[in-house]
């Protein structure tokens, strides 16, 4: 029991039964009475907010929590403080948690890189949001299945001295705390040397040591590709860890890979080229059991699923990931085809073109739908979908899920584009009447930077309003010659080629979009020629500082283990086409790429 008073009513939510111990105060089961809905309570201890920044700090942390919506996060649904007593209400997921596991032993290599993989996907959002955990570790990892988890406790202090409960459970965080914590506050890269410390434990079935007291111990013991993995978190020098939690998790799902094939030997056991973080979710594991023998009589493959709205939503782009749960309770893995359609032909639906269910095990399917265009004018409207998974293996009858989706217009270019109305008329009248001799007798084509043929395409990739585009006044909104729109590009590419083998194969769609901000002072809301710009990857991070040109635009970067390129020929200020190209090299040392281009 909780040794301060906790009331039976915090806000609307009532406490049910206490559910374990939390290492900032108690972790209850409750409900909120207005709908009756499972929810989970934190209630903080008293005196820790004094310890941890105080209570404004407390409320800024939770607020930014609020916006996590990661399929692999526990949800914040609310928070405050009654009384003095400040609280945390959190999405109730049936699970246990990692620690209590744990508690029983250690888990296979397998497993623990499958857990540790569905964490720092977790962690690859929260780092895009500004969002620090500080308190990575098994007490805070709820296991759903066998093989997928869920990271809690987002929005609470960072963890303080820790220890282990009567029981033996972990609750200690000091096992876990990164070296340069002694004197700083938590940020990205504490999180990843958390996990890695987690990742450790889950391989050992105990805490591991402290910074500082020896080093990381006993990874002698550990398959090779997971003690690389945890020695690089857990190095000393910051600088000298995974550069992102998506880094890592492209780290995790290889190992995850090739220990669960049937058969392998993970610690020689060759990686294929990764595609791109971004193109693949978390592949489903496979039976680490001999293939089973098939009889005639064996039952086919029965499928059953639901269709869940996982957040990630985004009124800037109109657009809203879902999460598609697949289970097979029959005795062998079913290959299911995921298709998705609205009658209206107004969405664009980005499903995987193929899904393996493993028997026992969920199948997590990551759907995005956006407005096939954006609104500026109009009321928000409902658009119903569909979403058909066909059982390959089996031939069994389809699964039907209908969604629906809520396109919002986007004010803020409707906005602009009232402002700036007056600025249009008066540039037509100077047009009209001959004032300005540049515009006379008709323009000469735009003269191309970088000469080429135009890349292959079936649509547009198109801007849309950003928050982080300055524009110093409404006047500036007329494009400038040989300029685009400075803030959001919005990509939809198809796989036309993929020379690595695997995932993704040709015709699959993948969404992305790139965040383009001036560098000049005074902006103007355009990026011309011969500007420098610097580009953002949404949900991917800063990606550099580049020399735009007009109308065809080329720029690189990093992807793990590998390297982009994306090559833009603008057709006018908010419009162009799109290629992509992903390059990669294997274990033998010859190159293979994945080639994109606009859907």
């Amino acid at each position: 029991m909780a040794d301060f008073f906790v009331p039976p009513v915090l806000k609307h939510y009532r406490i049910e039964r206490e559910a374990g111990p939390a290492e900032a105060g108690a972790l209850y089961a409750g409900r909120d009475r207005r709908d009756g809905s499972a929810v989970a309570i934190t209630a903080l201890r008293p005196g820790l907010l004094a310890e941890r920044g105080g209570p404004e700090r407390f409320l800024a942390e939770a607020q930014l929590a609020t916006t996590l919506r990661s399929p692999f996060t526990v949800k914040v649904l609310d928070y405050g403080i009654e009384d003095g007593l400040a609280f945390i209400v959190s999405e109730h997921d049936e699970g246990e948690l990692l620690s209590t596991i744990l508690a029983r032993g250690p888990l296979d290599g397998a497993r623990a890189a499958a857990l540790a993989h569905d964490a720092a996907r977790s962690l690859e959002e929260a780092e895009v949001r500004g969002v620090v955990h500080g308190s990575i570790r098994p007490s805070n990892v709820v296991v759903i299945s066998a093989h997928s988890g869920k990271v809690m406790g987002y929005g609470l202090p960072a963890a303080g001295d820790g220890g282990r409960t009567a029981s033996g459970a972990f609750t200690g965080s000091m096992p876990y705390a990164a070296p340069e914590l002694a004197g700083a506050d938590p940020d990205a890269r504490s999180d990843v040397y958390a996990l890695g410390a987690t990742l450790l434990a889950m391989l050992t079935g105990r805490d591991p040591a402290p910074a500082g007291a020896g080093g990381v111990r006993e990874l002698s013991n550990l398959p090779p590709p997971l003690a690389s993995i945890i020695a690089r978190c857990m190095a000393s020098d910051p600088e000298d860890r995974y550069r992102t939690a998506s880094e890592l998790a492209g780290a995790l799902s290889r190992v995850a890979r090739a220990t669960a094939a049937p058969g392998a030997e993970p610690a020689r056991a060759p990686a294929p080229a990764e595609p791109p973080r971004s193109f693949a979710a978390p592949p489903p594991p496979q039976p680490t059991a001999a293939p089973t023998v098939i009889q005639r009589d064996e039952p086919a493959p029965i499928m059953s699923g639901r269709l869940t709205a996982s957040g990630w939503a985004s009124s800037r782009h109109a657009s809203f990931d879902y999460e598609l749960t697949l289970e097979n309770r029959g005795q062998r893995p079913a290959t299911v085809d995921v298709r998705g359609s609205d009658a209206a032909g107004a969405l664009r639906i980005g499903t995987p073109a193929q899904v393996v269910v493993a028997p026992g095990q969920p199948a997590r399917v990551g759907i995005t739908v956006a407005a096939a265009r954006r609104g500026w004018f109009g009321e928000t409207r409902s658009i119903p979908f569909q979403l058909v998974a066909q059982d390959r293996s089996s031939g069994g009858p389809p699964l039907t899920f209908a969604g629906e989706f809520r396109d919002e217009p986007d004010r803020r270019a409707r906005t602009i584009a009232l402002a700036s109305a007056g600025a249009i008329v008066a540039v037509l009248l100077v047009i009209v009447l001959g004032v300005s001799g540049v515009f006379g007798g008709g323009s000469p084509a735009a003269e191309d930077d970088d000469e080429s043929p135009t890349p292959t395409s079936r649509a547009t990739t198109r801007a849309t309003a950003s928050p982080n585009a300055e524009v110093t006044s409404t006047a500036d909104t007329v494009a400038p010659p040989r300029s685009i729109s400075v803030g959001q590009w919005d990509y939809a590419f198809l796989v036309e080629r993929n020379t690595c083998g695997g995932d993704p194969i040709a015709g699959v769609e993948f969404n992305f979009s790139y965040l383009l901000n001036e560098i000049v002072r005074p902006p103007d809301g355009y990026i011309s020629a011969g500007e420098e710009v610097d580009i953002y990857q949404v949900d991917g991070g800063y990606l550099g500082k580049f020399k735009f040109t007009y109308p065809r635009f080329t720029f690189e970067y990093d992807v793990p283990d590998g390297r982009a390129v994306l090559v833009n020929t603008y057709t006018d200020a908010n419009y162009g086409t799109a290629t992509l190209t992903e390059t990669y090299t294997g274990n033998d040392g010859r190159a293979c790429e994945i080639f994109l281009t606009d859907k």
